[in-house]
């Protein structure tokens, strides 16, 4: 009895998500139509809301980044923005002084971080790549990653920017293939929200021998947080 109870809540917790999710791509949508073509300023930058991209503004876990990133960079280092977007993190760091690679699988997207680029005089090297697979050999000092989050499959460029797949498989993949991609004592940073699976996530990034780490919170929607963790090789140690 108490088995089939703990089911049942268990069944309704994960439609309640499912139905909030639904509910919040909605809300994007909408955000995303009435940003179309506006220029905003983030962090004083300059940021040119291309179409079909992901908005910078509005968006706890953007700005969750934004207000953590300044601990890891330190000039000259290497750095990926994965799923740049408008290029708004991989700007601001590259304004910091590091050398940063903006990565997305969007055309729309693309255009939009270069436009970014130039209108603040930073130097981006931006490559069109399904997470890492046009980057072979390539490692980091720092990989970001302000992923999809809703567990739908939409094929469309804002859908791609804001869905991750079934069971989350674009979030799993970035985790299963960052141990390849991070230099000796390198980290990666990633914003995760309440309102996923965070423990199945997160569980396979342990699996594979991923240190996890987490390094702020933000309150989002009624009822939501959004996480920063950092993921990092067992060969990197905390200095205290």
């Amino acid at each position: 009895m108490v088995s089939v109870k703990h089911s049942s809540k268990g069944k309704m917790n994960k439609a309640l998500r499912l139905l909030y999710a639904l509910f919040l791509t909605c809300l994007l949508r909408l955000l995303e139509l009435y940003l179309r073509t506006k220029i905003v300023r983030v962090r004083n930058l300059v940021l040119y809301m291309y179409p079909k991209v992901f908005p910078p503004i509005k968006n706890i876990s953007t700005e969750l980044l934004l207000k953590i990133l300044d601990s890891y960079l330190e000039q000259g280092i290497e750095m990926c923005d994965m799923g740049t977007g408008s290029g708004v993190l991989a700007i601001y760091a590259a304004k910091k002084g590091a050398k940063v690679i903006a990565v997305d699988i969007s055309d729309e997207s693309l255009r939009a971080a270069s436009i970014n680029a130039k209108l603040n005089n930073v130097q981006l090297r931006i490559v069109k790549s399904d997470l890492f697979k046009n980057l072979a050999g390539k490692k980091f000092d720092l990989i970001v990653f302000n992923p999809p989050y809703f567990p739908f499959n939409m094929k469309d460029a804002l859908g791609i920017a804001m869905c991750s797949g079934k069971k989350y498989s674009t979030i799993i993949r970035f985790i299963s293939q960052l141990p390849k991609h991070l230099k000796k004592d390198g980290k990666a940073l990633i914003t995760l929200s309440t309102l996923l699976d965070i423990d199945y996530i997160l569980s396979v990034a342990r699996r594979i021998g991923l240190r996890v780490e987490e390094v702020a919170k933000a309150p989002g929607s009624p009822g939501e947080e959004i996480i920063a963790y950092a993921l990092y090789c067992p060969s990197h140690l905390k200095s205290s």
